[in-house]
């Protein structure tokens, strides 16, 4: 490919301008970060995001505390979804104080990697499968984190046994149970607050 003659010469000679041009004027893959960039542009909406993450809130709360009229929160928290800034709103349920017998585990495992697609494919696979709550690329000594939830120790035990572990591009598992959450989703398990009507007798 020919280089592009520019009306300054300060090194360019050491790069292909042309290639460079050719990347540049590709203004759809600049779109989607000027998007990005242009949401984090507007303070309101970053105060949107940053209350969506930290507290459990309705457009109508949102909208006296920023101010604003519930529409235009509602068009702005419309807009993020659209664009997929916001993938859902999820309910942090603690089961234990519901009384649901839930055990959850994180499963370590060792995959191999296809030429093509490298470790999407076996990770979509995965996420398939209704045990599954998270799948995530990790780096490190091995490559994929599992999040399951069963109804006892035993229901993992046997998912993992006959549904990951037979895997093709399963190399190993290692599985860890829950025993106790201090925080989730940024929000704090906080035990509950002793009697101090209860005294030791000593």
């Amino acid at each position: 490919m020919a280089k592009t003659e520019l009306p300054h010469h300060h090194g360019e000679e050491k790069m292909n301008t042309a290639e460079i041009r050719e990347v540049l004027e590709r203004v759809d893959n600049f779109q989607t970060i000027a998007d990005v960039f242009r949401q984090l542009g507007d303070t309101t909406r970053v105060r949107i995001f940053w209350l969506l993450c930290h507290c459990d809130e309705c457009v109508v709360n949102i909208a006296a505390m920023l101010d604003k009229t519930p529409e235009e929160i509602a068009a702005m928290m419309d807009e993020a979804a659209a664009k997929g800034y916001i993938r859902g709103y999820e309910t942090l349920v603690d089961w234990e104080q519901a009384g649901v017998n839930l055990v959850e585990a994180g499963i370590e495992l060792r995959v191999t990697p296809h030429k093509a697609r490298g470790f999407d494919d076996i990770g979509m696979t995965i996420a398939q499968f209704d045990e599954v709550d998270t799948v995530l690329l990790m780096s490190g000594s091995y490559d994929l984190q599992v999040i399951i939830k069963g109804r006892s120790f035993q229901e993992i035990a046997i998912f993992v046994a006959k549904r990951l572990s037979p895997l093709d591009d399963v190399l190993s598992t290692a599985t860890s149970f829950v025993l106790r959450p201090y925080k989730r989703g940024g929000r704090l398990y906080l035990p509950e607050e002793p009697d101090e009507r209860e005294c030791t007798v000593l």
